[in-house]
């Protein structure tokens, strides 16, 4: 089967003489480097490195088994006894490494340069805040859905399958995207359906196994949220289009945009419905399933599957190669994913000195707190890990609490002498280990503003 050629850069030269995009990755390996505490010690990942630490082995989260792929290097920091500051590289180098993986695995093996430089442009264009907040299943399933896509459209049918098994237990939100997927090649037939219906088949088998004997908390939630609010009739759909054309994720729906143009342009009219009517079924879908607030760092990462998407049409199409001096129009969409990312650090930045000085007078302290504060505290479950790791790395281990209803901490502020949390249930670590040693101490109350 004879690949097609995407050219994305330098049309002179030929795709395998063109080295921008690994400029371009080494740039980002470069911000993964400079921000690896910011990375590391945001919410999911220093409730991850804790719990590693803590408890001396892997652990799965929501039944999402592939992503313990990425726990790998922390543990083996752990094994060896390196720093903690070492193990939160390791953390943040693990994320890199695996979207870079699939991106020479695509580029270099597969040798489909449409989608090893998607991959490329999906790590940076479509990200601010998730840059930060990079542990969710969701962007490891995109970058896989790339080397999933690339491997049919090679024809590489035993590997195509066994990608197909894995991310069915990535996260629940792919399986709209494999419909999209389906959908766009039966249109173009750029994925033979010899091969796309095997591969299909295989993802809803395993996805109604793994939802069926393995389902995980996060599904169940949503699955209900979205039921509840159909039935109640609960969609303002002027307030999801608004939400979505937030400057916060110009990038992502200039994207949509563009592609919707160009697929216009180029007369690909089933392809530009398939994309208008994807991007707003799939607003309603997240609006429907969200629960409780809304946070800036989540919108985003639902909203980078639009960008996949509008790149999953546009290849497909086969518009890419009549388009001239495409390079023109990516680079200043590279240069201000890579300049978003930079200046929303600063918001991280400031978090880590801040928490980094409350532990300093305030170990072991267990505070109800204002709007002032819960700005800068995004979640408070996660106020307990933040704070070990980050005071550990500045100096003596401390842990902070934060809630919003301390009188359900009495008992334990009493009686415990070593690490509180608040995820879901009151749990009691003891982290007598080399990483993070509490002094006995017993916690107070507080309140901070």
């Amino acid at each position: 089967m004879k690949q097609k050629k995407h050219l994305l850069f330098n049309r002179v030269k030929s795709a395998s003489d063109n080295k921008f995009d690994l400029l371009i990755l080494f740039i980002y390996f470069l911000f993964t480097v400079f921000f690896f505490v910011h990375r590391s010690s945001f919410l999911d990942n220093p409730f991850t490195l804790f719990k590693l630490i803590n408890d001396g082995e892997l652990f799965v989260n929501a039944n999402r088994y592939p992503a313990v792929i990425l726990q790998l290097l922390p543990m083996a920091g752990i094994k060896l006894g390196l720093p903690l500051k070492v193990l939160m590289f390791l953390q943040s180098l693990g994320y890199f490494l695996f979207h870079a993986t699939i991106f020479f695995l695509i580029r270099n093996w597969i040798k489909d340069r449409a989608f090893s430089w998607l991959v490329l442009l999906g790590m940076i264009i479509p990200v601010m805040h998730t840059f930060f907040w990079n542990n969710n299943e969701l962007f490891l399933g995109l970058t896989s859905l790339c080397f999933w896509i690339a491997c049919m459209r090679k024809g590489y049918f035993v590997t195509g399958l066994l990608t197909t098994l894995i991310i069915a237990w990535l996260h629940p939100l792919l399986l709209v995207t494999v419909l999209l997927i389906t959908a766009g090649s039966l249109v173009t037939k750029d994925v033979k359906i010899r091969t796309l219906l095997p591969n299909i088949t295989t993802y809803a088998i395993s996805y109604f196994i793994k939802g069926r004997y393995f389902p995980n908390y996060y599904d169940k939630k949503k699955r209900n949220q979205l039921f509840e609010n159909i039935i109640a009739g609960d969609i303002e759909t002027h307030t999801i289009i608004e939400n979505f054309l937030s400057l916060n994720y110009w990038p992502i729906f200039l994207s949509v945009a563009i592609a919707f143009i160009v697929l216009l342009k180029y007369k690909k009219w089933l392809l530009g419905l398939l994309l208008v009517g994807f991007s707003l079924c799939y607003l309603l879908l997240t609006n429907l399933a969200e629960i409780d607030a809304e946070y800036v760092f989540y919108s985003e990462g639902n909203y980078r599957v639009l960008f996949f998407v509008a790149g999953f049409l546009l290849i497909f199409s086969g518009v890419l190669d009549g388009i001239k001096r495409l390079h023109y129009l990516l680079v200043p969409l590279l240069i201000a994913g890579f300049v978003r990312i930079a200046l929303v650090s600063n918001f991280y930045t400031e978090r880590i000195f801040w928490y980094q000085e409350l532990a300093k007078s305030n170990d072991r302290t267990v505070f109800s707190y204002g709007a002032q504060t819960n700005r800068k505290l995004i979640q408070s479950w996660a106020s307990p890990f933040e704070s070990i790791v980050l005071s550990t790395i500045a100096g003596e281990s401390c842990t902070i609490v934060f809630t919003d209803n301390i009188s359900e901490l009495e008992s334990e502020i009493s009686t415990n002498r070593q690490m509180i949390t608040n995820k879901g249930k009151f749990l009691t670590y003891n982290p007598a280990n080399g990483y993070f040693i509490l002094k006995d101490r017993s916690y107070r109350r507080g309140h901070h503003n």
